[in-house]
């Protein structure tokens, strides 16, 4: 799998920096590392809700909260707003 930073405006959340990933040099994809936004060989559209999240989470976060974010994504692919609604979940 190989990956890069794609600088494209996500179209559902706004986040400025989506990640292009290639498996297998046969599947591509365009991912939002924020709200879970995909497209090309598939397309994933998030629910409204967690978009609304996704915007709230990025006008309060500051550049290294930003970047904490997107080394969580590398490492697992879980997009912020997944963990955002897990630890919600948790506290509720």
């Amino acid at each position: 799998m190989g990956s890069h930073v794609w600088v494209e405006q996500c179209p559902c959340c706004g986040f400025e920096e989506m990640i292009v990933s290639s498996y297998d040099s046969l599947y591509f994809e365009v991912t939002c590392r924020i709200c879970g936004y995909a497209r090309w060989t598939e397309e994933r559209v998030p629910d409204n809700h967690d978009v609304q999240l996704a915007k709230r989470a990025l006008g309060k976060m500051d550049d290294e909260e930003k970047g904490k974010a997107l080394e969580l994504y590398c490492e697992d692919n879980i997009p912020l707003v997944a963990r955002l609604k897990e630890n919600l979940l948790n506290k509720g």
